[in-house]
C-alpha cells in the first residue's frame, strides 16, 4: 500500500492531490444485507493484482483516474455431496475476470465564487473479459449485487430525501 496526499494553498485557492497504489488487495461481497459472516469460505471475492488512484481538485476542475488489473471475481459455492473438494475446484477453476478496468473522469467549472460545473467528461475502459461460473455463482453474484443495492438506497442520501415532500424539506 502505497499513499501520498498533498494540500497546497495556491493563489489564494486551496489545491488537493491524491495517489493510492494498492497491490494484492481482496474485497469480500456481502451475501446479506443484515448480516455480515467474516472471512467466510462462501463469500464473493473480487481479487485485484493491482489498483491505482491519482486525484486531483481545485476550485476550477478536479480530475481523477482509477486503474485497476487485472480483476477476478471468485464465487466459491459448495456442493455438500463432494464436500471440501469441491470448494476448492470452484476456487479455483471457477472465475470471471476482466484484464484491465480504466475510470477517468474530468469536470471544469465556471468561475468563482459559485463554480458551478460547466462541463464534465467520464470514460471507462475494459479489457478482455474471460470466464467461466456456474449458474449458481450467477444467481449469489446476483444476491450481492442487490445487497450493494439496498445498502445504498438505505445510505445517507436516502434519509435526506425522506424526509421531503416531492423534492421540497418539510
Amino acid at each position: 500500500l502505497q499513499f501520498r496526499g498533498v494540500l497546497k494553498i495556491l493563489d489564494e485557492q486551496l489545491e488537493t492531490m491524491i495517489a493510492l497504489k494498492v497491490e494484492q488487495c481482496t474485497v469480500h461481497l456481502p451475501k446479506n444485507v443484515y448480516t455480515l459472516e467474516s472471512e467466510n469460505a462462501q463469500d464473493p471475492r473480487i481479487k485485484f493484482h493491482s489498483v491505482q488512484l491519482d486525484m486531483r481538485s481545485l476550485a476550477q476542475y478536479s480530475d481523477m483516474h482509477v486503474s485497476m488489473s487485472p480483476v477476478t471475481l471468485c464465487i466459491p459455492i459448495s456442493d455438500d455431496s463432494k464436500g471440501g473438494a469441491n470448494l476448492k475446484w470452484n476456487r479455483e477453476q471457477t472465475y470471471l475476470q476482466l484484464s484491465s478496468l480504466t475510470y477517468s473522469s474530468l469536470s471544469l467549472n465556471g468561475p468563482g465564487p459559485m463554480y458551478v460545473p460547466y462541463r464534465a467528461s467520464q470514460k471507462i475502459r475494459l479489457g478482455a473479459i474471460k470466464g467461466q461460473l456456474l449458474l449458481k455463482q450467477i444467481s449469489v453474484l446476483s444476491q450481492s449485487l442487490k445487497c450493494f443495492n439496498e445498502q445504498y438506497r438505505l445510505g445517507v442520501d436516502y434519509d435526506i430525501y425522506a424526509n421531503t415532500v416531492d423534492g421540497v424539506f418539510a
